[in-house]
């Protein structure tokens, strides 16, 4: 049987062995906003032969379509078809005329949306304001604490999301795509552009999005394969994923639940492995990839360890100049990437000898964190492993509490959905005990993490908007302006 490794992308941070560091060759970025056209043209040649992109907040500006796909879940379960009819970008569906209606609604999303939706703010949003609170999250979560919570949003997602037929939810993503497509920045018409131009090129979509979201990208996009988050169809709906629990705002017990196994996030780390997986020759010294992504908060940093070229767009979290020496990096670009941006804005190229200057002291102190940090993980090694071990075989035991709860009858399947949130506690518990064992290693990793950031800070040019202010205005912008 396939076991569920997920707790093991910590490892991604590295292992008992310290790596050695170094400063990209080239670091490029735009005096101002560009358009999609030349960015491509600066960043993809005749020698690229993956081109892949974040679908979130990277191909439409700051919209996350995977979020708004489930506040329209909420909607078509509140007003039906009326859900269908025009109205402006954002979360929320307002409608005065109805007011039980929208009372109804909007309790439904409090209570879908209040346990992960807080543990996000106060994590990852809030969590990376200040180097306290981000040592605290790092503490709290482990070394892959954006990962960690934002998995839990992913799961509470795919729950919902099980509630509807899968034709409704391509419709919702559908509509979703098409109310924001003002707020596009890379469209078929770029890519199929690049596809004249470059015949071998191939483009894909790596995605923490869930299936129907992933479908209507790749129709509108024209892409030539497209990776997401999954979970099994059950007659017509999405299994919901094995982590279920009534604080996740449930009406109703699921109609067929998705083991360990079977629920395949494609987030952070796991999005390089399937890629390799799909493409044998991803990792060949002779191969050009190009990634774009707006990483935010850090959740494709990792792709720095892969890719030949990265690119960050419309983020507060660009990538660091500073990257893993055994990495095939060469270059990272940063674009303030716009739908109707006129290409004036002028590139200026740093090269490694011109950052050096810049990064020499973050340099070094990353790698004295980085001896310190392996030092931490191989005196954490064998009761790391022992809990690596105990969540193997709680997979197992879930995965046959899936399967009773999947076959029992009506009368049954509470008791048996009881029996998996229960488990589901106790895989809580574990993640939490490993975050415990691991938290030198946080620390370290922590701070490497703030230098690297330190380091591209002192070469930013002023090319990305000003970060969301928190405050009565901020939550207004997070409730009612695109995710």
């Amino acid at each position: 049987m396939t076991i569920n490794t997920a707790h093991r992308q910590g490892e991604a941070t590295g292992g008992p062995r310290a790596d050695a560091y170094r400063l990209v060759s080239r670091l490029t970025q735009f005096s101002g906003p560009v358009d999609a056209t030349q960015l491509l043209a600066s960043v993809v040649t005749a020698e690229t032969r993956y081109l892949v992109f974040d679908l979130d907040r990277t191909i439409h500006r700051g919209v996350n379509m995977g979020e708004l796909l489930g506040w329209e879940v909420i909607a078509w379960q509140h007003w039906g078809e009326r859900v269908f009819e025009p109205r402006g970008v954002g979360r929320l569906r307002v409608d005065g005329k109805h007011p039980a209606v929208m009372a109804r609604y909007v309790s439904r999303g409090a209570r879908l949306w209040a346990v992960p939706g807080l543990r996000y703010l106060f994590g990852v949003k809030l969590g990376s304001r200040a180097a306290w609170s981000r040592r605290l999250a790092f503490r709290q979560y482990g070394p892959d604490v954006v990962e960690s919570i934002q998995r839990t949003a992913r799961e509470v997602a795919m729950q919902h999301l099980s509630e509807a037929p899968m034709p409704i939810l391509r419709r919702l993503a559908a509509l979703v795509w098409d109310r924001h497509e003002s707020l596009q920045v890379f469209t078929r018409a770029h890519l199929d552009a690049l596809r004249l131009r470059y015949p071998k090129l191939k483009i894909v979509l790596s995605t923490a999005s869930p299936l129907p979201t992933a479908e209507i990208a790749k129709e509108r996009l024209g892409v030539d394969h497209v990776l997401h988050t999954s979970v099994p169809i059950h007659e017509g709906q999405m299994s919901a994923p094995y982590r279920v629990d009534w604080r996740h705002g449930m009406d109703t017990l699921p109609r067929q639940i998705a083991a360990p196994a079977a629920v395949v996030h494609n987030a952070a780390a796991a999005k390089v492995p399937k890629l390799r997986a799909l493409f044998p020759d991803f990792d060949s010294p002779t191969v050009e990839t190009v990634g774009i992504t707006d990483t935010g908060h850090g959740e494709d940093q990792d792709w720095a360890r892969h890719f030949t070229h990265v690119v960050d767009v419309n983020t507060q979290h660009p990538f660091s100049p500073i990257v893993l020496q055994r990495s095939p990096l060469q270059s990272i670009t940063s674009a303030d990437v716009r739908p109707s941006a006129q290409p004036t804005a002028q590139a200026r190229t740093m090269s490694a000898s011109a950052l050096h200057a810049e990064a020499t002291h973050s340099l070094a102190a990353i790698e004295k964190h980085e001896r310190l940090r392996a030092k931490a993980y191989a005196e954490v090694t064998v009761p790391v492993a022992a809990v690596n071990a105990a969540l193997d075989q709680l997979h197992k035991t879930i995965a046959m509490a899936v399967e009773d709860y999947n076959g029992a009858s009506l009368k049954r399947r509470p008791l048996a959905f009881d029996r998996l949130a229960r488990l589901g506690r106790i895989e809580d518990e574990l993640h939490a005990k490993r975050a415990h064992h691991l938290r030198s290693v946080s620390r370290h990793v922590c701070a490497i993490r703030d230098l690297q950031a330190h380091a591209r800070l002192r070469v930013q040019q002023p090319v990305i908007a000003p970060a969301d202010k928190v405050g009565l205005a901020g939550l207004h912008r997070m409730l009612v302006q695109p995710a």
